[in-house]
């Protein structure tokens, strides 16, 4: 089940052999659940059941299952229905590695007849039922790192073009107001890279990104557990106690990202933005993912630091590292977040439109987009997902990968170009962005290169 698209001729295509690293568990849903009807628990193990093979094998208990089923439906367990036939592993379609902790909490939620007794799908291969990373999520988080820093070159066009959007939304009939938000919620057309240069062709063929394809990664080896996922508000802890299959911190997965060399043909020319064909190169995504990455994190710390209710200190200690580790980040090493539990800035340019944006247009932003609507008051994204090790004790966020690319040689930095190993403030981080776009000022995107993006990761002060 991999994504491969040969555009134009294999002659043209790069192909780079990544390997990925989960840094923190990863969930991928696609909004399945596994009900008690579905699983099994034992004291370390949760399994999802062949009730059918089950049956084959001890007929005589069919009537005794749907008597039960109808005597309380809203409160049955698969679990306790089968009592010790529930181990019976020739019957497991699969099994995850589980905890006391968590058992506890499903059977409870269970008998509270609470949605906390379903658990949260991974995504798997639909013929061997294996999960994996779908390529698309890697994609669509290397686009975002992509536009992000593109965006960031022309702060008066999208503060332009943005609050032309928005005040036009304010006046626009419901038919019209929904095509806005649509807009809003996908602003590639803030970019000439998204949008190209001719009137005349359509979307598909304007995409600078038709031109990277990504493999779907999968995993050499058992590599799912399940874990408490709960979330923290800026001003609250929730305590929902969801349960979520994750791929294990530590996995490693392998598969490939393919650059296109066509792009640089001169009779595309017309149809993708030339200017910007040059940055489709994989050790200048990675420093673009990097500098986007290290955004994402002085916001977070931000936010872990401002908490008003209960504190996650190895939360905030494990930020603190992470920064760091991504600031001396090596040529061919990248950072991202994807999933769910990445959240809205994590996942835009959230960040950038709010820097850019005033206040008041940014509410009004929020207000077109239905971002907590009726709570502008209160900051946005204002809540994040987090690993439980027990109900109330957050450990680790959800969903950062380290990306390495295995056929690049590695290039050591010199102590000057590493990024200093102090605590951030964002004082210093504007700064640093500042004197970023004032040395970008006037220079066309084509000009950018290696040299160019390294200074700007270099103006990270830590």
């Amino acid at each position: 089940m991999a994504i491969w698209l040969w555009l134009y001729g294999k002659g043209g295509n790069v192909m780079t052999q990544i390997r990925i690293e989960a840094v923190t568990p990863v969930f991928i849903g696609r909004g399945e659940e596994i009900t008690p009807f579905d699983y099994v628990l034992t004291d370390d193990r949760f399994a999802v059941f062949d009730v059918q093979k089950y049956f084959r094998k001890k007929s005589g208990r069919v009537e005794d299952f749907y008597r039960t089923v109808n005597r309380n439906p809203g409160e049955f367990s698969l679990s306790d229905f089968l009592s010790n036939d529930r181990t019976d592993r020739d019957c497991w379609k699969y099994s995850v590695k589980s905890s006391i902790l968590i058992k506890k909490i499903l059977e409870e939620s269970i008998r509270a007849k609470k949605p906390e007794m379903a658990v949260k799908s991974h995504i798997k291969e639909d013929l061997t039922g294996n999960p994996y990373i779908p390529g698309s999520s890697i994609k669509g988080a290397i686009r975002t790192a992509f536009l992000y820093n593109i965006l960031r070159k022309d702060k008066n066009h999208v503060k332009k073009e943005m609050e032309k959007l928005i005040s036009e939304a304010k006046n626009a009939s419901f038919h019209d107001r929904k095509f806005i938000e649509k807009k809003l919620r996908n602003p590639f057309f803030l970019s000439e890279p998204f949008t190209g240069k001719c009137d005349r062709a359509n979307d598909a063929q304007k995409d600078l990104f038709r031109f990277l394809t990504v493999q779907d990664f999968f995993p050499s080896e058992d590599c799912m557990s399940l874990n408490l996922v709960d979330t923290y508000s800026m001003y609250s802890y929730k305590g929902y106690k969801t349960v979520y299959e994750t791929i294990n911190k530590g996995t490693l997965l392998e598969g490939n990202i393919n650059v296109n060399k066509d792009i640089f043909h001169e009779k595309f020319k017309y149809i993708i933005s030339w200017d910007n064909a040059s940055l489709m190169d994989i050790k200048k995504l990675f420093q673009m993912i990097n500098f986007f990455t290290l955004d994402i994190l002085d916001h977070e710390i931000w936010f872990f630091e401002n908490l008003k209710g209960v504190y996650p200190v190895k939360v905030r200690e494990f930020y603190k590292d992470f920064i760091e580790e991504v600031g001396d980040a090596k040529n061919n090493t990248a950072y991202l977040s994807i999933g769910q539990g990445s959240g809205w800035h994590k996942m835009t340019v959230g960040l950038l439109l709010k820097e850019f944006l005033d206040d008041e247009d940014f509410i009004e932003l929020r207000d077109i987009l239905n971002l907590a609507k009726h709570r502008l008051a209160f900051e946005y994204p204002k809540s994040r997902k987090l690993i439980m090790e027990k109900p109330g004790e957050g450990v680790l966020p959800v969903g950062w990968l380290k990306i390495t690319d295995l056929s690049c040689k590695v290039v050591e930095k010199k102590p000057a170009e590493r990024i200093e190993k102090k605590p951030a403030g964002r004082a210093e981080v504007k700064r640093g962005k500042e004197i970023g776009r004032e040395k970008e000022k006037g220079k066309d995107t084509a000009s950018a290169s290696n040299e160019e993006l390294s200074k700007l990761m270099s103006q990270w002060k830590r």
